[in-house]
């Protein structure tokens, strides 16, 4: 498929303010993933593709890699597969081939792979920390449509993890963010109201507070 057409955003994700570049993509143009949901519901969900990078106003080489080789070279759906194998084969997740399922579900997943049941709503392609994170989600399976997935690269492989994995991702993120901005807000109130070197005397009369305070009741006005 051609390549989206990324923007400027000040918005990272959800509540994540960062300089990034954005792009929207319907799942029908995503290669291997999404044709059963497409198909079942006549539903064409929204892709979001954010990069993250040292220079949010450009794509580095290493970003144009990583979404080529997702979008151009069948990627995508291979590298849901291969995650959603962790799914089917781990008892943690899905058990034996997704014991869960019913039989005739669990037949349709063979024969068409699980990439096509899978709906992807975000993928980020983050320079500074080198990952690439999908967020994804299918009614198909009970389990996987109450906690969601995320796909992630790891060690030279796709790995699976629910919902939350990319909501830690994304809060880490926000909480330095909002550090920063702590940061320059009290460098900014440093310049204006340094603090006093510490030999310089301290005056400690308090006097000011002592005495015989009245109050005078103000004078309503008259209609």
């Amino acid at each position: 498929m051609e390549l989206p057409e990324f923007k400027p955003s000040k918005r990272f994700l959800h509540d994540t303010t960062l300089p990034c570049l954005v792009a929207k993509v319907k799942n029908s143009k995503l290669p291997g993933v999404a044709a059963q949901h497409i198909t079942q519901f006549k539903d064409d969900p929204t892709c979001k593709i954010v990069f993250r990078g040292h220079d949010p106003t450009k794509i580095s080489s290493w970003q144009r890699e990583m979404l080529e080789q997702l979008l151009q070279k069948n990627g995508l759906g291979n590298a849901v597969e291969e995650a959603m194998k962790e799914y089917e084969t781990s008892p943690e997740w899905g058990g034996d081939f997704c014991a869960n399922l019913e039989n005739e579900m669990r037949q349709k997943v063979k024969e068409q792979g699980m990439a096509a049941f899978i709906t992807i709503y975000v993928i980020v392609i983050d320079e500074i920390e080198r990952k690439v994170l999908i967020s994804a989600g299918t009614t198909y399976d009970g389990n996987l449509d109450e906690h969601g997935i995320t796909i992630y690269s790891s060690e030279g492989r796709w790995r699976f993890d629910n919902a939350d994995y990319f909501i830690h991702y994304e809060s880490d993120i926000h909480e330095a963010q909002e550090s920063k901005k702590a940061e320059k807000w009290h460098k900014k109130w440093a310049a204006v109201f340094p603090l006093p070197e510490p030999a310089t005397p301290v005056e400690a009369n308090g006097s000011i507070l002592y005495g015989v305070w009245r109050y005078i009741k103000a004078k309503q006005f008259e209609r």
